[in-house]
């Protein structure tokens, strides 16, 4: 029987701390760190994770791939993908993350920030009045775990938020729309538009220049 082995790659992540986190409760668990395998028709039975376009080609006896590093629905787009069960993770530090991020970028263009920054390098004094957040429209396409988390965050702010997804949500503060009929009305509503949507071949194209227009 073919020894069980993981198979992880990522550009960020710590392939020892993930190893000696994985060894701990399965100690016999072969791990390899990609690109650097030999022969990967005979390391790879499991998948920890990876970005790497030809990944899944590689290892072609693989019988459980875990999609572990990122918590994207983008990998069902491949076209490399095999035909196995699939598993994903979301925690909570990809949610605060994200959620920081948007927060960070809507409230730099609400409180006009980069214009202050060009006055700043002209060495200029040039005051800009704060507007009142309740009056700045923020649109929020998709409203999955990390869609829902950064419109509530921003409604609690004090943004008024529409938020948009294929089927109807529920999340305090926010005003929730669903289906592809709403979408032109989000879209052209918002002063800021937040996109959070996976990239499957429903969404590919959702947004091009005639809906930014």
């Amino acid at each position: 029987m073919t020894r069980d082995a993981v198979v992880f790659y990522s550009r960020f992540d710590d392939p020892v701390a993930w190893r000696n986190a994985l060894q701990a409760e399965l100690p016999d668990l072969k791990f390899c760190v990609a690109p650097d395998i030999d022969d990967p028709t005979r390391c790879a039975t499991r998948w920890c994770g990876s970005r790497r376009p030809d990944s899944f080609r590689r290892f072609p006896i693989s019988r459980w791939w875990s999609i572990s590093v990122p918590a994207s629905t983008r990998w069902f787009a491949r076209g490399d993908l095999p035909d196995v069960p699939i598993s994903r993770l979301s925690d909570d530090g990809m949610v605060s993350l994200m959620t920081s991020y948007v927060l960070f970028a809507v409230i730099r263009y609400a409180r006009d920030i980069p214009a202050l920054e060009r006055a700043q390098r002209r060495r200029e004094w040039h005051y800009i009045h704060p507007r009142a957040l309740s009056g700045i429209k923020v649109g929020v396409l998709g409203l999955g775990e990390l869609g829902s988390a950064a419109a509530a965050a921003l409604a609690q702010v004090g943004f008024d938020v529409t938020g948009w997804a294929r089927t109807e949500k529920m999340i305090p503060g926010v005003r929730c729309v669903a289906g592809r009929a709403m979408l032109d009305t989000v879209i052209a509503e918002a002063e800021i538009l937040v996109v959070l949507l996976p990239l499957t071949p429903d969404t590919r194209g959702l947004i091009g220049a005639r809906e930014l227009a």
